[in-house]
């Protein structure tokens, strides 16, 4: 799976290809790109952490639905697909 938006990822530098993976097909936010924005960190081995709080945010506003909505599209869809990627984020999850 290749980013739609890799030319334009924020984690994209002049030197490197990325600095999240050195292959578009394995990047962990594919398919992911309008969460790019939830991305709060990266762990030792570059797996891009993403805040489930931002994400709930950022789809409720995109989508101008209800937060438990949003909550429920990304818990049932998004999360769920997440074990098939060969490279996938982490999503944390606030208290």
């Amino acid at each position: 799976m290749k980013c739609v938006d890799c030319d334009a990822c924020r984690f994209r530098c002049i030197d490197t290809l990325c600095e999240i993976s050195e292959d578009d097909d394995e990047c962990p936010l594919a398919n992911l790109s309008e969460f790019d924005s939830c991305v709060v960190g990266l762990t030792f081995d570059k797996i891009p952490i993403l805040s489930y709080k931002e994400m709930v945010l950022c789809l409720a506003l995109e989508n101008n639905v209800e937060i438990n909505d949003s909550k429920e599209f990304i818990d049932y869809n998004l999360i769920r697909i997440l074990d098939g990627y060969k490279t996938k984020p982490i999503i944390m999850y606030e208290i």
